[in-house]
């Protein structure tokens, strides 16, 4: 992600997952969950590094200067860098808002932008636009939960799987819902 500053991984995070799925991360924070999971030794990922969440990036690395204030029915408008062209590969890409705390989807896992064959090509920014719910159902899930800093995330996921390649390319903005 490169407008709003997603979640990036600190202390916090190396110590969860360990020094060399950190240095992996540090050295292609944009890359695919997958090559994070191959820098663990086989069946030793440790039961605190969960990458299939926000890379296994953990709250106590929130920097407050990245924590996103936004408001129900308001527009956002996100920017996406492709680092590495993949075209014509069948992908998907996709934002839902979760409860960080509990990492299981709000909005009953409502979509609140998807979109097919997002690939483009490289170093291309996309600019990814959508609407904060704001039906009764928004109102009483956000406006309880993400009232501060860790407790609810948009996750991005950008997923190609086909004969090809399989990929899962995953950034998180964490927000507060005034």
């Amino acid at each position: 992600m490169s407008v709003p500053a997603g979640r990036r991984g600190g202390a916090a995070f190396e110590r969860a997952c360990g020094h060399l799925i950190a240095q992996v991360d540090k050295h292609d924070p944009t890359g695919p969950v997958q090559a994070l999971v191959k820098a663990a030794a086989p069946g030793r990922l440790p039961p605190a590094c969960d990458l299939s969440f926000c890379r296994g990036y953990q709250t106590e690395d929130i920097q407050d200067d990245n924590v996103q204030r936004y408001s129900l029915g308001g527009n956002v408008a996100w920017e996406y860098r492709i680092t590495e062209a993949h075209p014509d590969l069948g992908d998907t890409a996709k934002v839902t808002l979760y409860d960080a705390t509990a990492k299981s989807p709000l909005l009953n896992g409502e979509k609140v932008f998807s979109v097919s064959n997002f690939s483009h090509a490289n170093n291309t920014v996309v600019r990814i636009d959508y609407t904060i719910p704001s039906t009764p159902l928004a109102q009483a899930e956000l406006k309880d939960r993400c009232k501060s800093k860790g407790a609810c995330v948009a996750v991005f996921d950008w997923n190609i799987d086909n004969p090809l390649k399989h990929a899962d390319y995953v950034s998180c903005v964490d927000f507060i819902i005034d």
